[in-house]
């Protein structure tokens, strides 16, 4: 999700934490941790691509990012709101990943690409469902869709789609019962 004014980058993740927080509060709470000042910068590199003088900034943001957080995201990738990093650093998510609402990320966390032309549908990034929670060095990679609340276990390996409310652990991740 774009934010559709420059004020809305400061609020868009912590509202659902806590209703009342206002633009400057977040500001201020950005400085403080680097989870809050990561999903920040990134709203805001993405807020920058899609104004019409400003793309040129974009990047600079993103790479600002990288260097202070040690998160790294695409600028095209579609993030809904209420994204939790619990730890920002070696977080990556690839070009054309969609993340659902709520989501929660660990760090060491890749969502990325599978190999080119693997399906019909040329689709090569993974989908996150709302309220999906992934845990320390789990790796998506490939067209595969995670369903809604679902659990990715630490060090797990996703090769196929997950269903909404299961856990999937280990190397290669196993589908577990729902939670």
């Amino acid at each position: 999700m774009i934010c559709k004014t420059f004020r809305e980058c400061f609020c868009l993740d912590l509202r659902d934490k806590n209703p009342n927080i206002t633009p400057w509060a977040a500001f201020l709470m950005s400085f403080s941790e680097s989870r809050v000042l990561a999903v920040i910068l990134m709203r805001i590199s993405q807020y920058l691509l899609q104004r019409k003088g400003l793309w040129r900034f974009s990047p600079f943001v993103k790479r600002i990012n990288e260097i202070l957080t040690g998160f790294e995201c695409h600028l095209h990738a579609s993030i809904s709101e209420g994204l939790f990093l619990a730890h920002t650093q070696n977080l990556v998510i690839g070009e054309g990943v969609k993340i659902g609402q709520n989501v929660t990320l660990y760090n060491d966390v890749t969502l990325g690409a599978g190999a080119r032309g693997t399906n019909e549908s040329k689709e090569r990034y993974p989908i996150l469902g709302d309220g999906v929670t992934i845990y320390t060095g789990a790796k998506i990679l490939g067209f595969i869709h995670i369903g809604n609340g679902a659990i990715v276990g630490a060090n797990a390996v996703v090769l196929k789609d997950i269903p909404p409310g299961c856990v999937a652990v280990g190397v290669p991740a196993k589908i577990l019962a729902p939670k």
